[in-house]
Formats: structure tokens, sequence, C-alpha cells
């Protein structure tokens, strides 16, 4: 692949431009997710090409756009052990599956990981199972952040509500983990049936679509109807997941509990409790 030209981007615009990606599709079948639904292969990028792409960025804090890059483990690992001498931070994404592999974790830290993006999706087992994320649960959710967090490794967790298996207790039992593990960054969604997805070929069959406004798949707003809680009620508990979790007594709860990257995820938090109460006019 050639190098992006970066300098056309308007740095303003974007967070940062100081981006890459090594991996591109999923190996997992999520029925709710557009990149297995859009991407038939899982791909990697040949590793040198990789590292000379980073040494391009010329910068000490990266960000991997790929959005499974560990499902790979020699590759991944052989990238990680590459990038140790670049001596720089990054951060990403990944499945919880990185808490099984003792060794990926040890060379994700020692390449630099400072901060990770890890769909948990649900606390509950029922709704995990119906995503066909078997390989996520309660119990993994919270060794993932303590171990992450002992190695100075901040989360930005994200969360779906409205799933056919979720109940009106979804809510506060998310919001409840959220405090309990002092998660950095969480961020909810509604389950969304984006096209092409298995989830919306289902929602179609069955009748249970409400709109097809592509301007609402937001995953924001809800737009078609829940199995066991009501339009209103789906709406309420998103609302009132974001509002409880980013009163400023509940950043500060959180923050201090977890300790990782403490000035970036003070200002990501700040970024998300401004998002959460602009929250309905963004809808």
């Amino acid at each position: 692949m050639p190098t992006p030209r970066r300098d056309l981007l308007k740095r303003r615009g974007y967070i940062s431009t100081k981006t890459t990606q090594a991996v591109f599709g999923c190996p997992h079948k999520c029925e709710f997710c557009v990149i297995s639904a859009t991407n038939s292969g899982y791909l990697h990028r040949p590793i040198p090409e990789v590292i000379e792409d980073i040494r391009s960025l010329d910068s000490k804090l990266i960000f991997f756009l790929d959005p499974s890059p560990i499902e790979g483990k020699g590759y991944i690992k052989e990238l990680y052990r590459q990038m140790i001498p670049l001596n720089l931070n990054w951060m990403g994404l990944s499945t919880s599956r990185i808490i099984d592999d003792q060794e990926l974790l040890d060379l994700a830290t020692e390449s630099g990981c400072a901060g990770l993006l890890i769909g948990f999706e649900s606390v509950s087992a029922k709704s995990l199972r119906q995503m066909n994320k078997g390989f996520n649960s309660l119990e993994k959710h919270y060794r993932l952040v303590e171990e992450l967090h002992r190695r100075n490794i901040a989360i930005q967790g994200c969360f779906v509500f409205g799933s056919d298996a979720d109940e009106s207790s979804v809510f506060q039992e998310t919001v409840d983990f959220v405090m309990q593990a002092g998660l950095d960054l969480p961020r909810y969604t509604v389950y969304t049936p984006f096209p092409t997805t298995p989830f919306f070929n289902r929602l179609e069959r069955e009748g249970r679509l409400l709109t097809k406004d592509w301007n609402k798949y937001n995953c924001q707003n809800v737009v078609f109807q829940p199995k066991n809680m009501s339009v209103e009620d789906l709406e309420a508990g998103l609302e009132y997941a974001w509002r409880e979790s980013y009163t400023m007594g509940n950043i500060a709860r959180r923050l201090l509990k977890s300790r990782a990257r403490p000035l970036i995820m003070a200002m990501a938090n700040w970024g998300y409790r401004l998002y959460s109460q602009e929250h309905e006019e963004y809808k």
C-alpha cells in the first residue's frame, strides 16, 4: 500500500492524523457488526510496511484503526515485538480475548500500549450469546479491566443496548459494572440494524424495522421495535446510562479507581460529558 498523503488533511478537523492500520476485517461474525458483513477476508499488511508507515508519522503517540487486530496471534505478536524499539505510545482496539494470552498482553504493554477500545457489548450472558460474542463474560470484563489498569492502560469500553435478550434492568446493571470496575471511558449505543448485517436481515423478515431513514441509523436512535421493552424504555435507558456515568462525581470516582493515563482520560471524559449533555440535540 502507498503511504497516505496525510499532508492533505486539515489537522484542525481531527483529534489526530497520526493513524495507521495493520489489519483489515474481522474473523468473528457478530450479528450486528458491519465489519464482518462488508469485509469478506481477514487481511494483514506486511509488518515492514506497517513499521515504515509508523516511522513516517513522526510522532510518539499514534492510533491504530484496526477493528480486530489481535485475532491473528502470530502476526500481531511479531508486530508488537518490532514496535518495541520505536519507543512510542499507541492506542487502538482489541477484543476481550487479549486477557487469554499473557505473552500477547506483555508484548502490547512493552510496545507502548497506552489505551484500548474494547467492545464489552453487554453485562448480560444471554445478550452476549445472542450477539455471537460468547467469548465475553462479566467475570472476564472485571479481570480485563483490572489487568489493563495494572499496566497503566486506559480503556474505552463500549456497550450496546437493545438486543432481544435485554430487559429494562440492563441499564442499571451496566452502569453498576462501569462504576465498580472503574472503567475509564464508557460509551453507550443502541443495537442498530445496519443494512447487510444479519441483524438487519432478521428484523426486516420479522417486520420490526420502524424506519429506513438512514440518517437515524447513528447508534443513538431506536430504529426498530425492541423485544422485551418499549422504544421509549430503550431511549430512556440509554439517556440514563450516559447521564449517570458522566456526572462530575462519577467521573472522579471512576478515574480515581483506574488511575491509568489520568490527564488524557480526564480530557476525554470532559468531552463525553459535554456530549452526554447535548445528547438530545444530537439525536
